[in-house]
């Protein structure tokens, strides 16, 4: 069931990718999503970079949301700062933002507070309660 609602997911991404131009400003974002390559005007999607808490550095993890209608309720998770993840289901909390992905749809969660605090979640091996790693975020 969840591998036919991704299908369906990335399909509409496509569909949104052809039928949009790039914007003026900047070029179009080149994601690539359960293993299936995207191509997404900047204008359509929000997304936040999150970096070692105490000490900055490298982008560790991104977080993202699209904009249009069509794709609904869909985020996406990217890897070690680079543009290739998993498709995971978005929705805003308040002022918190919240991402939830893996095999089961609920395996992993990634909340970003309003002040930039993001929380990872492991439900596969710790708690439910307590972050598994904390990390700063801001929006790109």
């Amino acid at each position: 069931m969840r591998q036919c609602q991704l299908s369906t997911v990335a399909i509409s991404l496509l569909l949104m990718s052809c039928a949009s131009g790039p914007t003026e400003q900047q070029s179009p974002r080149r994601l690539i999503l359960d293993g299936t390559p995207f191509t997404v005007p900047y204008n359509e999607l929000a997304s936040w970079v999150c970096r070692d808490f105490e000490h900055g550095g490298d982008i560790l993890v991104e977080l993202g949301s699209f904009f249009s209608p069509e794709v609904g309720m869909v985020g996406f998770v990217l890897y070690d700062g680079s543009s290739s993840g998993e498709t995971a289901h978005y929705q805003r909390e308040g002022l918190h933002h919240r991402w939830d992905w893996g095999p089961s749809g609920n395996d992993y969660a990634f909340v970003i507070k309003s002040d930039g605090s993001g929380l990872y979640y492991d439900f596969s091996r710790a708690s439910k309660g307590k972050p598994s790693e904390i990390y700063k975020c801001t929006r790109r």
